[in-house]
C-alpha cells in the first residue's frame, strides 16, 4: 500500500517550452545521484507517492502501470509537470545512475524519455526529459577489423 509521502529533490534543471515540445533537463552532480536513486528505488517498491524535483517549475514523478505504445504519461498542473512511468522504466533510470555511482562515470551522459501528451486540446505536444550526469566514458575508436564467425 502507498503511502503519502512526497519526496522532494532540487537538481539543476533546464526548462525549455517550444512550440512543438516541453524540454527538461536535469543535471544529477554526485552527491545528488545518491538520493535520485534511493528515492527511486522508494518509488519502485510503494514506500512513497512521488519524488518531486523543484526548480521553476516542478516535476512530479509517480509510478503507474505499463502502457502499450508509450513509456509514460503526463499530465500538465498549475505547479508544473506530472509523470507516471512503469516500473520498467524506474529500472532503467536505476540502473543508469547506478552504474554511473559506481564507477564515477556513465557510458552517456544523459538518458532521455519522450512522450507524447495532448495540450488541453490544443494539439499534440512532446514532453522531453533527459536525465544527466557530468562524466560519461570517452568514445573508444571502432576495432579496424571486424572478425566476423
Amino acid at each position: 500500500m502507498r503511502c503519502s509521502l512526497e519526496r522532494e529533490l532540487r537538481p539543476n534543471i533546464t526548462y525549455q517550452e517550444n512550440p512543438t515540445s516541453r524540454v527538461f533537463w536535469i543535471l544529477f552532480e554526485d552527491p545528488l545521484v545518491v538520493d535520485f536513486c534511493m528515492n527511486l528505488s522508494l518509488l519502485k517498491f510503494d514506500l512513497v507517492e512521488s519524488v518531486v524535483l523543484i526548480s521553476d517549475k516542478q516535476l512530479k514523478i509517480k509510478k503507474g502501470k505499463k502502457l502499450k505504445n508509450a513509456r509514460g504519461k503526463v499530465a500538465v498542473n498549475i505547479e508544473g509537470f506530472e509523470i507516471i512511468i512503469p516500473e520498467e522504466e524506474i529500472d532503467y533510470w536505476l540502473s543508469f545512475f547506478l552504474a554511473y555511482y559506481r564507477d564515477g562515470v556513465g557510458d552517456v551522459d544523459h538518458i532521455d524519455l519522450d512522450i507524447p501528451y495532448d495540450n488541453k486540446g490544443l494539439g499534440l505536444l512532446s514532453f522531453q526529459l533527459a536525465l544527466q550526469v557530468k562524466n560519461k566514458r570517452p568514445l573508444q575508436p571502432l576495432p579496424k577489423k571486424l572478425i566476423l564467425e
